[in-house]
């Protein structure tokens, strides 16, 4: 096993893709061909709440991964959300609506507008 150390994740990829490059073993994959390491591989973070890379290579949209939290948050799978932000994301969907693989349970229910009366605090819980 080889375990990479790092601050955060923004640090921690150019060490998993040095890793890559000096014993990266070739795969085929549905999207063409990968490098896979020869071993597991883990990531210890320093400070693991440092979570984003903020490479431009990487083009991240930092308002899509708040709002796609929230969508899973409220166990949601229909594409308006995510579509608002990236346009072709039905590109993931079987039927142009929804997508199925999407965990169906909300994970947080009492967020505001997922349950019929929105979040209600601590003491309607323990009734």
């Amino acid at each position: 096993m080889k375990v990479i150390e790092a601050r955060n994740v923004h640090q921690a990829l150019p060490k998993a893709l040095r890793l890559l490059q000096l014993h990266g073993q070739p795969r085929p994959s549905r999207n063409g061909d990968v490098l896979v390491a020869p071993w597991p591989v883990t990531t210890v973070y320093e400070q693991p709440t440092e979570r984003l890379t903020f490479w431009p290579q990487r083009d991240v949209n930092t308002a899509f991964l708040l709002a796609e939290a929230l969508w899973m948050l409220q166990g949601r799978n229909d594409l308006g959300l995510p579509q608002r932000y990236i346009k072709d994301f039905g590109r993931y969907s079987d039927d142009g609506q929804t997508l199925l693989g999407r965990l169906r349970v909300p994970v947080a229910p009492g967020l505001p507008g997922r349950s019929a009366g929105g979040y209600r605090g601590p003491a309607a819980a323990e009734s």
